[in-house]
């Protein structure tokens, strides 16, 4: 599906959070163009997330990246294969060689979301056969084509889908339905379902599903029930590199599944809720004794469904 994000001049960019939700939704490369001085800069081919997050860092080191146009694009394979030079945005141009180039500069760039009726050559996207056989000679003939209306919707009466251009202005024009958030406007929102999603229920045991009286529960009450939220967070599984783990009494790493996330808090999977929970105040150490750390580049690395358990207000009462 993929998924475009325009960001005008003058609007906060989307979180870190964010970002890694949508990396994680459309994994196959990603890139972003931004336009400084009437020009249009393009970086892609960012075939790792911490890759593509320490380009944004570099960039906002010279710039202040709430000031500046930027639209960055998150790809899912259709054509071409998956590889750097498939990634967008890319530029208007009927120039191959130019389309392929991981660091670019022209006067207008485009990013797709969607599929495109038209059959690319060996090993290019259909984006790239679009814009090499349809765009590019419409530039030509007239520069200004995405501030024409009717020019705008011969475009999307071609492709079908969704595509977003930043000018030498810093304007953005969109073809087809974009949804707003935060000023920013996004091709779709496929990424939210990384949200938060909560539930509440009542058990003897936190997570002994098979134990509980499903039919007699009471959900109008929360009749001391344990609640938690399931959350989608990055983490990394470890797994045979584990010697130890401290912190906390009874635990042989060799009868459980692990993992970390970004602040090196360590997960233990948990049949019973099928996702990672947390294990408060544990550190993983590798068989020669040093502290395991997270990894955003390891292959292990990946979206996992967490759940955080806690107690109703009244347990809590109770306690006291």
């Amino acid at each position: 599906m993929c998924v475009i994000v325009a960001k005008p001049s003058g609007i906060k960019m989307p979180t870190q959070d964010q970002i890694t939700d949508m990396w994680y939704t459309n994994p196959d490369g990603a890139g972003f163009m931004y336009e400084k001085n009437g020009t249009v800069y393009i970086r892609k081919g960012f075939m790792y997330l911490q890759d593509f997050l320490d380009a944004l860092d570099r960039l906002a080191a010279k710039h202040d990246l709430t000031e500046l146009p930027i639209v960055m694009h998150f790809r899912i394979t259709t054509h071409g294969g998956t590889k750097p030079e498939n990634c967008h945005p890319f530029p208007i141009t009927d120039s191959l060689g130019v389309l392929t180039k991981l660091d670019s500069k022209t006067k207008l760039g485009v990013a797709h979301n969607g599929i495109i009726p038209i059959t690319p050559r060996k090993d290019i996207s259909d984006t790239m056969e679009y814009i090499l056989s349809q765009l590019a000679p419409l530039h030509r003939a007239v520069p200004k084509f995405y501030a024409n209306k009717d020019l705008m919707e011969m475009v999307y009466n071609a492709v079908h889908s969704k595509l977003a251009f930043l000018t030498d202005k810093g304007e953005i024009f969109t073809v087809g339905d974009f949804q707003e958030r935060d000023g920013i406007l996004y091709s779709n929102l496929n990424h939210e379902w990384s949200q938060l999603r909560s539930f509440k229920y009542s058990s003897t045991h936190p997570y002994d599903w098979d134990s509980y009286d499903w039919d007699s529960y009471d959900w109008s009450k929360d009749n001391g029930a344990i609640r938690g939220t399931f959350l989608d967070r990055t983490v990394m599984w470890v797994d045979e590199d584990i010697g130890y783990i401290t912190g906390v009494d009874d635990i042989d790493p060799g009868y459980g599944m692990y993992a970390l996330d970004c602040d090196n808090n360590v997960y233990e999977y948990d049949e019973a809720v099928d996702a990672l929970v947390m294990i408060p105040g544990a550190t993983m150490y590798s068989n020669t004794g040093t502290i395991i750390r997270f990894n955003l580049r390891a292959p292990s690395t990946m979206r996992e469904l967490v759940f955080d358990p806690y107690v109703s207000d009244k347990d809590e009462d109770e306690d006291d």
